[in-house]
């Protein structure tokens, strides 16, 4: 039996087995680490671990979605290093960059040789779950004047 309780925004737990055992991995993939592409990087690491990526299982919490996930037009050059390599995954609306975290996160797995099957990913909009009451945003608490609240950012996992 496996249990696995994962909430947070593009927070994925990553299941892989080498010769020496299974390994059980954490990441974050926020902005940041999409644009340096470490997506990617982190299953090269676990290629150079023995892991073979088509075997890695990966289990990507829901985030902010692309409605609501966004960058200032002024603000482009200094928080993403080269958007043509977002490719369709960047749309400009107005003097606004719509950013899709998700489908930049999946085009790098997929490029570092994930097996798609071996995916699942929650595709729920954390700042819409949060409009309904039903999930925690930070941008949704920030954008409507909440007070911030702890505890956003939680994975737990359990495999027996």
């Amino acid at each position: 039996n496996r249990g696995l309780l994962v909430l947070g925004g593009l927070f994925a737990v990553l299941h892989a087995s080498t010769d020496e055992g299974p390994i059980l991995g954490l990441a974050h993939w926020g902005r940041d680490q999409l644009d340096r592409k470490f997506g990617k990087d982190a299953i090269d690491y676990l290629s150079g671990q023995g892991c073979d990526p088509r075997d890695i299982k990966i289990a990507i919490a829901p985030g902010i979605g692309p409605e609501n996930y966004y960058i200032q037009e002024a603000d482009m050059d200094r928080v993403i290093r080269n958007p043509r390599e977002w490719g369709s995954n960047i749309e400009k609306r107005g003097n606004k960059f719509h950013l899709n975290l998700l489908g930049y996160l999946l085009e790098q797995l997929d490029e570092a040789g994930v097996n798609g099957k071996n995916i699942e990913a929650y595709g729920v909009d954390t700042y819409e779950a949060a409009e309904r009451g039903e999930a925690f945003s930070y941008r949704y608490s920030v954008a409507t004047g909440q007070p911030n609240r702890n505890g956003r950012m939680i994975i737990a996992a359990q495999l027996k």
